[in-house]
């Protein structure tokens, strides 16, 4: 198979496995999908002998948890964002926060990167929190009545073409994928120093949980959702 010719979210999309290859590579394939692999292995200077030969190994592995997500219908994927992702990110986001907090000013004086990590969530989880806001109340309705009746969708829209709500939620991915790239760098990829205490060991896996489960959730959305609802809505 030539990975070098597709778009990382494509691959990512045919075979969920692929997805910790890439992130073990340093590659993102959620907010970086539309990317060619040649693109990206130009722009890293690597040499991609050693990466193409994980990537077919991951062809034999099952996609993680089993779910197969490019198979699955467009109004199912969108319920198991809603009632999966963001309800994850309703209940646990800010306890999260809280701890964050708690870490940050125990464990501040030594490691001042705990500060920046902690203002680098607040914001991370506010904006998202409103981002959950816009897509559950204009561009998620608007893609199930595509499903239903893309004609009638269309003509009872609020924006001029469906195109325009997903570039805004596109950046708005972008801009958290960001945050937790900064994050993942602040903590050298959630290592756990020989100081930590149990709070601070718990911090570091679920800010680390929760990165790998936005790659998942913003991954479903860029490379999977959109591109369909875009679709569906041009051929109506």
């Amino acid at each position: 198979m030539n990975y070098l010719d597709q778009a990382v979210g494509d691959i990512v999309a045919d075979n969920f496995a692929t997805s910790e290859v890439f992130s073990a590579f340093g590659i993102d394939f959620c907010c970086g999908g539309q990317k060619l692999l040649s693109t990206i292995v130009a722009e890293k200077g690597m040499d991609p002998t050693e990466l193409l030969k994980q990537l077919n190994n991951a062809q034999t592995q099952p996609a993680r948890g089993n779910f197969n997500f490019k198979e699955w219908p467009l109004e199912l994927l969108v319920d198991y964002v809603i009632k999966y992702h963001h309800k994850k990110i309703r209940d646990n986001g800010p306890s999260l926060l809280k701890l964050c907090e708690k870490v940050a000013s125990v464990h501040g004086n030594h490691h001042p990167e705990l500060v920046e990590v902690l203002n680098l969530y607040r914001g991370s989880l506010n904006d998202l929190l409103s981002h959950l806001m816009k897509e559950e109340t204009a561009l998620f309705p608007f893609i199930y009545q595509v499903i239903d009746d893309a004609q009638q969708a269309k003509a009872n829209a609020c924006f001029g073409s469906v195109e325009m709500p997903i570039s805004v939620m596109m950046h708005e991915h972008d801009h958290e994928g960001e945050r937790f790239r900064q994050i993942s760098a602040l903590t050298n990829h959630y290592a756990i120093p020989d100081d930590a205490c149990q709070s601070y060991r718990s911090m570091m896996n679920q800010l680390q949980q929760f990165e790998q489960n936005l790659h998942e959730h913003i991954h479903i959305e860029n490379n999977i959702i959109f591109p369909e609802a875009i679709r569906l809505a041009k051929e109506a």
